[in-house]
C-alpha cells in the first residue's frame, strides 16, 4: 500500500468532494462541544448552582489544554488519522452521556476538559488526513469548506441549545451532544476511506516525540507565525467587550449584534479562503489577511467615534485574522509530509500559548494605557507574524503558495 504523503494525487475527484464533506460534518458535530456554552452562560452556571466565573472557568480550562498539542498530534502519526478521530468523537459521547447523568459542577467540568483533551487529538487528525487526501493545488479550497464546520457549529448548537435548556434541562443539551458524536464517530468509521501511517511515521513508532518536527526550519517558522497571528487577535478580542461597553455604553443585546458581526465575518473569511486560495496562492492570501488585521487593529481607538464605525471595524478586523489564519493550513499540510498530524499539533500548541499569552498581556496592556497600547502592541505583534510567514515559511509543491 501507498504511503498516505503519495496518494492525496491519486484521489479522484468525487473522492475528495466526499472526504471533504464527511470531515467538515465530522468537525462540525466536535465542534458543537465548543461552542454550545458560551451564549448562554448564566442559564447553564444556574442549571449547575454556581457563578457565571466558575462555568467561564471550565470554558477556559476546555481551551487552555490544548497547549499540550504537541504532544497529541504524534498518536494520528502513530496510529493512522480515521481511528483517532472516530475514537475522540467516541469519548466526546461517553463524557457528554456522563455529564448529563451526573449533573454536578465537578462532573461539568472535568467534561469540559475531556472535550478539550479530545478535540486535541481529533483536529490534527482530521486536518492531516484532508492533507493527505487533498492534492495541494485544491487544498485552500477544500480547508476553506472544512472550517465552516467553525461557524456552522455555533449556528446550529445555539438555537437548539437555548431551545432544550428553555423547555428541559442542561442534560438534555449533554445527551444531544453525546448523540450527535456517537453518530459521527459511526459515521467515519463506515464512510471515510482507510488510511495507515506513512514509512516516515512508522520509522518513528517507537515513542511519540511532540518536538521532532521542530528539527524543521519552516516548521518553526509556521508555528512562531501562528502564536503570534493569534496572541495579536487575542490582545484585541479579550478587550473588545470592555471597550464596547467603555466607548459606547452597550446593553447585552447591541453586543449580541456586534459578535453576529463576528461570526459573520469568520464565514466570510474561510469562503475567500474556499475561494480564491487555490488561484491566488495560500501564503499571498494569509499575507493579506494579517494585513488588513493590522490595520485594523492600528486604527482601534479610531474605532471608539462612531458605534456604526466599531462595528465595520470589528468585521474587517475579523476577516482579516480568519482569512489568516485559514490560509495558512494548507501551507502547514505540506511542511512534513508524512508527520502532518504532529505538525498541526506542534502549531495548535503555540497557538493556545498565543492566546493564552495574548489575553493574560492583554488584560493587563488595557487596564494601564488603554485601547491606544492595545492598538500598538496588536499591531506590531501581526507585522512580525507576517515578517516570518513573508520570510521564513516554504514548502515545495506544485501548486501556487
Amino acid at each position: 500500500m501507498a504511503d498516505l504523503s503519495t496518494r492525496a494525487s491519486d484521489t479522484p475527484a468525487r473522492g475528495v468532494f466526499s472526504v471533504v464533506l464527511m470531515l467538515t460534518v465530522a468537525r462540525t458535530c466536535v465542534n458543537m462541544t465548543r461552542r454550545f456554552t458560551y451564549t448562554f452562560v448564566p442559564e447553564i452556571a444556574r442549571s449547575l448552582g454556581v457563578a457565571n466565573s466558575a462555568v467561564q472557568n471550565a470554558i477556559a480550562a476546555q481551551s487552555g489544554v490544548s497547549i499540550l498539542s504537541p504532544f497529541a498530534g504524534g498518536i494520528a502519526d502513530r496510529f493512522g488519522r480515521k481511528y483517532v478521530m472516530a475514537g475522540a468523537m467516541t469519548a466526546f459521547g461517553v463524557l457528554a452521556l456522563l455529564g448529563a447523568a451526573f449533573a454536578t459542577y465537578s462532573a461539568f467540568f472535568l467534561m469540559m476538559i475531556g472535550f478539550g483533551l479530545g478535540k486535541m487529538l481529533f483536529d490534527p487528525a482530521a486536518l492531516a488526513y484532508l492533507g493527505d487526501r487533498v492534492p495541494f493545488a485544491r487544498r485552500a479550497t477544500a480547508v476553506g469548506i472544512n472550517e465552516m464546520s467553525w461557524g456552522g457549529a455555533l449556528l446550529i448548537a445555539a438555537p437548539v441549545t437555548g431551545l432544550l435548556l428553555e423547555r428541559s434541562t442542561l442534560s438534555a443539551v449533554l445527551v444531544a451532544l453525546g448523540m450527535v458524536n456517537f453518530a459521527g464517530a459511526l459515521a467515519v468509521v463506515v464512510l471515510l476511506p482507510a488510511d495507515r501511517p506513512s514509512n516516515e511515521s512508522r520509522a518513528l513508532r517507537v515513542r511519540i516525540r511532540p518536538w521532532a518536527v521542530l528539527r524543521h526550519p519552516a516548521v518553526v517558522a509556521s508555528a512562531l507565525y501562528a502564536g503570534l497571528n493569534a496572541a495579536a487577535n487575542e490582545l484585541v478580542f479579550i478587550n473588545y467587550g470592555a471597550f464596547m461597553d467603555a466607548s459606547f455604553g452597550l446593553a447585552l443585546s447591541a453586543l449580541g449584534f456586534v459578535t453576529i458581526a463576528i461570526s459573520l465575518a469568520e464565514g466570510v473569511g474561510e469562503g475567500v479562503v474556499a475561494t480564491l486560495g487555490d488561484r491566488l496562492g495560500t501564503k499571498r492570501l494569509a499575507l493579506t489577511g494579517l494585513a488588513i488585521a493590522a490595520a485594523c487593529y492600528g486604527a482601534l481607538p479610531l474605532f471608539a467615534n462612531s458605534l456604526t464605525l466599531a462595528t465595520v471595524g470589528i468585521f474587517l478586523l475579523f476577516l482579516g485574522y480568519e482569512v489568516a489564519v485559514v490560509a495558512a493550513i494548507p501551507l502547514y499540510t505540506e511542511l512534513v509530509p508524512g508527520q502532518r498530524a504532529s505538525v498541526l499539533g506542534t502549531i495548535i500548541g503555540f497557538i493556545a500559548l498565543g492566546r493564552f499569552s495574548g489575553g493574560v498581556i492583554g488584560g493587563a496592556l488595557y487596564a494601564a494605557g488603554g485601547p491606544g497600547i492595545i492598538a500598538a502592541a496588536a499591531g506590531v505583534t501581526a507585522l512580525i507574524a507576517m515578517f516570518v510567514l513573508a520570510r521564513w515559511v516554504r514548502v515545495s509543491t506544485g501548486g501556487k503558495e
